[in-house]
């Protein structure tokens, strides 16, 4: 009898030995499968990390030009009225023409065109003067009291010492 007991004890003791054989491996396999993901998601974390602090760095940057930027903003706040003001364009490059002693000619307007926050309006311009005159002219257009955005000038000899601009251009309004 008791050598069935030792049998019986050394059998359970060698089948519990391979059950917790089994169940440490699996542990040991569950471990390692899951300290992949741990390092796979500290990765990303790293990369997000590393995003959040160029950005706080981009933000920071922005902090340091935002007096400049405050300004630049209210300036195009002024130079951008709410309606197209037709009107107005003419009047003002009639004295910026008068202003640089150029001969305004001639001024068409395009169709109108409404695009997400801003609309626009397309402007040809014509004028005939000296040149030193037209680039004055033409600094003044681009640096005045409306905003506008100058796509191309064409420029040909005329009489004398004279020379005519055709400037495509826009407007802008809200």
């Amino acid at each position: 009898m008791k050598k069935v007991n030792r049998t019986d004890t050394g059998a359970l003791l060698i089948v519990l030995s391979a059950i917790m054989c089994i169940l440490l491996v699996t542990l040991s396999v569950m471990n390692f499968v899951n300290t992949k993901k741990l390092n796979e998601n500290i990765r990303h974390e790293t990369v997000a990390l590393k995003n959040n602090y160029d950005r706080l760095d981009f933000l920071k940057k922005l902090r340091n030009l935002q007096p400049e930027l405050e300004y630049t903003l209210e300036l195009l706040k002024k130079q951008i009225p709410s309606s197209p003001e037709d009107y107005k364009i003419i009047e003002l490059i009639k004295e910026y023409s008068s202003e640089n002693s150029s001969d305004f000619v001639r001024i068409e307007f395009g169709e109108y065109r409404n695009e997400s926050e801003i609309n626009s309006i397309p402007v040809t311009l014509t004028f005939m003067g000296r040149y030193s005159n037209l680039l004055k002219l033409i600094n003044e257009i681009m640096s005045g009291d409306r905003l506008f955005r100058i796509d191309r000038i064409k420029i040909d000899k005329a009489d004398g010492s004279k020379i005519r601009a055709d400037i495509e251009a826009f407007a802008f309004y809200n």
